[in-house]
């Protein structure tokens, strides 16, 4: 498990590395200098949780090529920045 307490980067890229498994660690949704998330083909799982509302300096997500399930959550929307992403 990876945890995230005193770390506030504003980019995270963990792109293609196609064995990171499990679901987004909670205190991602902490990191509120986040401004670009690469998590793109990997093996991550369940759902991108309410939130990913907490990231309001978001302008780059990409989460292509995962297992995730369900729906983006409207929280998303309270990422006024994001000008990108790539969800596929």
């Amino acid at each position: 498990m990876v945890t995230l307490r005193s770390w506030n980067p504003e980019i995270i890229s963990l792109n293609g590395i196609e064995n990171l498994t499990g679901t987004i660690p909670d205190s991602l949704y902490n990191l509120t200098n986040l401004k670009e998330l690469y998590l793109y083909e990997n093996l991550f799982e369940g759902s991108i949780k309410t939130e990913i509302g907490n990231l309001g300096e978001l302008t780059h997500f990409s989460i292509y090529n995962n297992m995730f399930t369900g729906t983006l959550p409207s929280e998303l929307g309270n990422c006024e920045k994001l000008g990108t992403y790539v969800i596929g």
